[in-house]
């Protein structure tokens, strides 16, 4: 008798009381057959769930593959009515024999080598999957699919990262193989596929980097194109040049490897230069293309959802657009004669964005003049520039007003040296008055004044202001040339549209936001409807009195008097950074700021070139300049909007107003009394002293000037 035998029998010759606990489990599972039964009740399970997904994947109408694979991603306006679509999947579609074979072979040879071979799926490549699964604790990380596979997941699935989704696709793999023959298989990925930078499809690809049909394609260029496929934001030539082209030689020697070209011919392509070329491809659907790569850079940045996903997703994102604001920047920005140009004869750079006051949502913006490239350069949201003059009232009369100046005090206009290194602001046009009123030195932008004022005020605490109104400062700025906006970082055209917010809306300054919700393509809500990002940054009776105060800057004599539009009142800011090149002084300016608002609309415009140099700059003999360019802008704007009217009144005209009551009065008492003087204070100083009083009542702020 064995050992084995014999310790079996010394286990049945014990009693249960004599057993140990494992004995006991030991001779119930054996006593039940409990391993067949498991074994029994995990086929039963497996048989019912793959009877579950076959019965699914039969269900669903491959037939409808490429339509499924057009799904686009759409955006919708302020009213929730469609705008336009990110992408156009509806690219130049070719049959396959108009795709070079060089383009076949690199595509197979990266994401499927053995397309031809299999039924759907790989089963090597499925062991990679499930190692990588293991190793990774039972986290998807991707690898296995087919190309039939990834066309599945495109048209029918999510791109949940599940064990549930990837059986779904492997069976739905399955009965796409017995509808579409392999070249047709082939042929649609390579016409859905995304290559980056709008573009959808083998044949649009081809001319977006080489500007070639698709059937021209060479061994070099083809293996950037399927390079490409894997991570199209970013191994193209036109994003990422050197990525790209690492991609390229790693794709062809990866050829090499799966046997798909000699070394020889890979040795040849990796020494081939690569162009990098960028050729429009026109889309309908992309109709306003700077507001759209906005909303795609805040999903991304923001929402943390792909470029690939926004592209393929079917995704509907609701917007702050308002399309007739959005429709009139274009109009402007269409006509290439309403720009400024430089000296040279080069025509300027210029970006606008249009706030709503009360949410911060933006309506609508340009970032650019000439030709737009897909995600390229949003002057609106991406550039920082000096805001010059437009950042007084934001740092220096808004604190002014917070420590009891008011609209009618008199502030000095006169040159002055201050601090160790004698900083020395002159005005504009080298003139000075000596006094001026508070609200006048504002419409007339004197910088003597503001200085003075900045200086009187302290600069911390006038710096610190820009706090409230989300405009970024550095240690480095912390100084009195500041007050002009001498910022070291500058500021994007949003960020003074948003800062601009806070007097339009009694003091609550709205962050600047594209995205209202973002839906998927099975209505699940993927980002909750968005509030408002809100702070206050003045009290009412500041942003009221401001208002006032703004609304001078394009009355008669203010710096924008010239480009109001009839029959509608603006209040705001202009601001001109004056140019020096190689210290000489020239006959123009680098940058133009026009900042205008009403109870409807932020609007902020900015005029200049990307690099300011002795050629590229704003002239003065432009036949056009950008003051002009803002009138056109805010004529437009206007004409489609509300008119909503202030209910707040100019300073200036409230300041005649009260002059012309005094001097009728003044003239009364002279009529009435024969005495030759009076020891009463003069008419000017008594038409200050009630214009104080006047604004003290009006603004509800009755401290004492500073």
């Amino acid at each position: 008798m064995t050992q084995e035998k014999r310790q079996a029998r010394k286990f049945e010759e014990k009693s249960w009381e004599e057993m140990t606990f494992f004995e006991k489990f030991k001779h119930q599972w054996k006593q039940w057959h409990l391993t067949r039964w498991i074994i029994l009740t995990v086929l039963a399970v497996t048989f019912v769930f793959e009877g579950y997904l076959i019965v699914r994947a039969k269900s669903v109408d491959v037939g409808s593959l490429q339509e499924q694979l057009q799904i686009t991603t759409e955006i919708y306006d302020k009213d929730g009515e469609q705008a336009g679509e990110l992408s156009d999947d509806n690219g130049t579609y070719v049959t396959l024999d108009k795709v070079s074979e060089p383009m076949q072979k690199a595509l197979l040879s990266t994401e499927d080598r053995r397309f031809y071979d299999h039924p759907g799926f790989d089963i090597m490549g499925i062991g990679r999957a499930s190692v990588g699964y293991i190793l990774n604790g039972g986290q998807i990380v991707g690898g296995g699919s087919t190309i039939t596979q990834q066309l599945v997941k495109n048209a029918f699935l999510t791109s949940d990262q599940t064990l549930l989704r990837k059986f779904k696709e492997f069976f739905l793999a399955l009965e796409v193989e017995k509808y579409y023959s392999k070249d047709q298989i082939l042929e649609m990925y390579l016409n859905n596929s995304y290559f980056g930078n709008g573009v959808y499809g083998i044949e649009d690809a081809s001319q977006k980097y080489f500007g070639k049909p698709a059937s021209d394609l060479e061994l070099s260029e083809a293996a950037v194109l399927a390079g490409a496929v894997k991570g199209p934001s970013v191994y193209n030539p036109v994003d990422d040049y050197d990525a790209a082209l690492d991609r390229r030689n790693m794709v062809l020697q990866l050829m090499v490897d799966n046997q798909f070209i000699s070394q020889d011919e890979a040795n040849v392509a990796i020494n081939t230069g690569m162009p990098q070329e960028n050729n429009p491809i026109e889309s309908d659907s992309y109709r306003y293309p700077y507001y759209f790569d906005a909303v795609i850079e805040e999903a991304i940045n923001k929402f943390g959802i792909s470029e690939e996903d926004l592209m393929n997703k079917g995704y509907r994102i609701y917007t702050n657009l308002d399309p007739n604001y959005q429709s009139k920047v274009q109009e402007v920005y269409d006509q290439p004669d309403l720009f400024p140009t430089a000296p040279n004869g080069d025509t300027a750079q210029s970006a606008t964005v249009i706030l709503n006051p009360k949410t911060g949502g933006v309506m609508a913006t340009v970032g650019g003049t000439g030709e737009h490239s897909f995600r390229g350069f949003n002057r609106a949201t991406q550039m920082h520039r000096q805001p010059a003059s437009a950042i007084k009232p934001l740092n220096v009369y808004t604190t002014a007003l917070e420590n009891g100046y008011h609209a009618d005090d008199v502030l000095p206009d006169e040159v002055k040296s201050y601090g160790s290194d004698d900083y020395t602001p002159q005005n504009a046009d080298y003139q000075t008055q000596g006094d001026i009123l508070l609200w006048d030195a504002v419409a007339k932008s004197k910088n003597t004044s503001a200085v003075w004022l900045m200086n009187k005020l302290g600069v911390d605490k006038t710096m610190k202001t820009l706090d409230g109104f989300g405009i970024p400062y550095t240690d480095d700025d912390m100084n009195l040339s500041s007050a002009l906006g001498g910022l070291s970082k500058g500021v994007t055209p949003l960020q003074m549209a948003s800062a601009y917010t806070a007097f339009a809306n009694e003091g609550v300054r709205s962050e600047g936001f594209f995205i209202t919700k973002i839906v998927d393509q099975d209505g699940n809500v993927v980002v909750d409807e968005q509030q408002p990002k809100q702070d206050e940054a003045t009290s009412k009776a500041v942003a009221d009195e401001m208002t006032s105060i703004l609304l001078t800057t394009y009355d008669e004599g203010g710096t924008g008097a010239t480009i109001e539009p009839d029959g509608i009142e603006l209040a705001g800011k202009t601001g001109t950074v004056e140019l020096s090149v190689d210290d000489a002084q020239t006959d123009g300016s680098s940058d133009q700021w026009q900042v205008a608002y009403t109870p409807d609309f932020v609007l902020t415009t900015w005029t200049g070139f990307d690099e300011t140099t002795a050629d590229h700059y704003l002239w003065t003999g432009s036949p056009t300049t950008s003051h002009e360019l803002a009138g056109y802008i805010m004529d437009n704007v206007v004409s489609v909007s509300p008119q909503t009217p202030f209910d707040i009144e100019s300073a200036k005209k409230l300041y005649e107003e009260r002059r012309s009551q005094s001097e009728a009065s003044e003239s009364q008492s002279n009529d009435d009394s024969n005495s030759d003087e009076s020891s009463e204070p003069g008419v000017i100083d008594r038409i200050i002293d009630g214009g104080r009083d006047f604004f003290n009542q009006l603004f509800g702020n009755n401290d004492e000037a500073a």
